[in-house]
């Protein structure tokens, strides 16, 4: 039994998109504690501002490889482009970060060192413990605004 962790981003309708996302996943998953959106610049391109945050799926039982197939349909019901750019806007992302199981990190993303809209909302849900051995050091960062989702 795992605990994934989500990055959730959105620059096409942002809020309609990631409240329905939300509403999906909780469908899907069990859904523990979900971050604070914020609003940040786009990583990667010029275009919209994104609304990124994080959220925690409980005793998953699902392998890796089943919940991605299972994110990338949400992705796909909110009409994401996959012959787009990886760097272009959409609708909504939906990214793996982490997982634990037992207590125990197995999987870590790049994503979470790379960038801040991935890092500042991560910590907001995870363990102190969990956050020191991530190296996630930083508290906040002054240029993220924080959005109001409402679901």
């Amino acid at each position: 039994m795992s605990n994934f962790y989500l990055s959730l981003g959105s620059n096409i309708n942002p809020k309609k998109n990631l409240v329905t996302a939300i509403n999906n996943l909780n469908q899907a998953f069990e859904v523990g504690k979900i971050s604070n959106f914020y609003l940040n610049s786009a990583a990667g391109f010029e275009g919209s501002h994104f609304i990124n945050g994080c959220l925690e799926i409980l005793d998953n039982y699902q392998t890796f490889d089943q919940t991605n197939a299972i994110l990338k349909s949400i992705e796909d019901s909110l009409e994401r482009d996959r012959y787009k750019p990886k760097f272009s806007s959409r609708p909504i992302d939906l990214d793996i970060v982490l997982v634990v199981e037992n207590g125990e990190i197995v999987f870590t993303s790049d994503e979470i060192k790379e960038y801040d809209f991935v890092s500042i909302p991560l910590k907001e849900i995870i363990t102190h413990e969990m956050s020191n051995a991530l190296g996630i050091m930083r508290a906040n960062n002054p240029t993220f605004e924080k959005i109001d989702i409402y679901l």
